[in-house]
């Protein structure tokens, strides 16, 4: 924040700077952007979740999650390549309630695993999901899912998204990186994909699209 704001001497907010650039899911979907730059950006977004982990970690602010994490809530600065996070009314700090986030919800992939994330019982207008580490890389790996596949992919079925994460192996894709998206609906604690995006390939990017998938994968499946 830049500043706080107060009325008749009491704090009711703050204000933020304004940040000039592009919204990171409108560069994800331009065909003007490279796909070494798209791979650069998807991977600065894990990179500030290592940095929020180190910030639990290291520092009294051990309970701070970004929770409704997806592409649109990113601007890039494309002329120094810098990545900044917006639009944090689902934050997770200590004790608060975040609201309702894109992929949190009972809708999503993540009701298959009721014991590795929680849902509340009475969400209200809050979200459905209880924010955590968990809940952060399943939602950034749905946001290189959904580069991957086309939006949806978190509307899939559980035979169908397993179907799918053997096609990118067929495809070849990191194994690595397939294993990551595996562990989303494991009781596996979710790990971090951003070191194995650097392998992807122009060639695997446009097989993994829906559309191509859908015409072949009664071949590979």
């Amino acid at each position: 924040p830049d500043a706080e704001i107060s009325v008749s001497g009491k704090v009711q907010g703050f204000t933020l700077p304004f940040i000039d650039g592009t919204n990171l899911s409108a560069l994800l979907n331009s065909k003007e952007v490279s796909l070494d730059d798209k791979k650069y950006y998807l991977s600065k977004v894990g990179e500030i979740l290592n940095q929020l982990r180190a910030i639990r970690n290291s520092t009294p602010l051990n309970d701070i999650y970004i929770g409704d994490l997806h592409s649109s809530n990113f601007i890039v600065k494309h002329n120094n390549k810098t990545l900044k996070v917006i639009d944090l009314d689902s934050c997770k700090i200590k004790n608060n309630t975040p609201f309702i986030s894109r992929y949190l919800n009972r809708q999503s992939l993540l009701k298959n695993v009721l014991g590795k994330y929680r849902f509340i019982k009475n969400p209200g207008e809050m979200g459905e999901v209880e924010v955590d580490e968990n809940t952060d890389l399943y939602c950034y790996s749905l946001m290189i899912l959904n580069f991957l596949y086309g939006l949806g992919i978190d509307r899939l079925s559980l035979g169908e998204y397993y179907s799918y994460m053997n096609y990118l192996e067929i495809i070849g894709i990191d194994k690595k990186l397939v294993n990551s998206f595996r562990d989303l609906v494991s009781n596996k604690d979710n790990t971090n994909p951003r070191n194995y995006l650097e392998n992807l390939t122009e060639e695997q990017f446009v097989r993994s699209k829906r559309y191509v998938y859908e015409k072949v994968k009664n071949k590979y499946i």
